[in-house]
C-alpha cells in the first residue's frame, strides 16, 4: 500500500484535489453565474436599472461608488469564476460520464465527506479516488460509492 498521494504522481496518472470537482455542483454554479453576469452586464450599460433598485432619492457620490464597486468592478470576478467552474466541468466530465460525475456529486452534496484525491489512470482509462485519514463522513461516503453503488474503488492511505 503507498503511504503517500506522490506515489501516484507520475506519467501514468492525473491526481486531482477532489474538493472543487465534487463538494459543489458545477452546472448549478455555471447557471447561477451566466444569469448573474448577464445581470451585472445589463446595469454596467444602464446604471439607472441598478439604482433604481436600491435608491429612492436623489443619488450621490455613495451610489454612484456602490454602483462602481457592486456592478463593474464585479464583473472581472464573476467572469473568472465562471470559467474556472466550466474548466472543472468540462475535464471531469472527459474522464469520466455525466452520469457517474452526476451521481458522485450527489453523493458528495448529501452526505459531505468527498476524499481527498480523486485519481485517473491513463493506461486503463479508470479512476478512483485516494483518502488521507478518513473520518466518519469520509467513511461513509466511501461505502456508499465502493459498496452499494459500486462506482470505483477508493484507496486510503497507509501512515504508520
Amino acid at each position: 500500500m503507498p503511504k503517500s498521494i506522490n506515489f501516484y504522481r507520475t506519467q501514468r496518472y492525473r491526481v486531482f484535489y477532489a474538493e472543487p470537482y465534487f463538494d459543489i455542483n458545477l452546472k448549478y454554479e455555471i447557471t447561477w453565474h451566466t444569469k448573474h453576469l448577464k445581470k451585472l452586464k445589463k446595469h454596467a450599460k444602464k446604471p439607472h436599472l441598478f439604482h433604481k433598485k436600491r435608491t429612492s432619492g436623489e443619488l450621490e457620490e455613495h451610489h454612484h461608488r456602490h454602483h462602481k464597486e457592486h456592478v463593474i468592478d464585479s464583473i472581472p470576478f464573476h467572469e473568472k469564476i465562471l470559467n474556472q467552474h466550466i474548466k472543472r466541468l468540462k475535464v471531469i466530465t472527459s474522464l469520466m460520464s455525466k452520469r457517474i460525475y452526476n451521481k458522485l456529486n450527489k453523493i458528495s452534496m448529501r452526505y459531505g465527506g468527498t476524499p481527498d484525491y480523486f485519481v485517473y489512470d491513463k493506461t486503463t482509462k479508470k479512476f478512483f479516488f485516494v483518502c488521507h485519514k478518513p473520518d466518519d463522513a469520509k467513511k461513509t461516503w466511501i461505502n456508499l460509492v465502493k459498496s452499494v453503488y459500486k462506482i470505483c474503488d477508493i484507496i486510503i492511505l497507509d501512515n504508520m
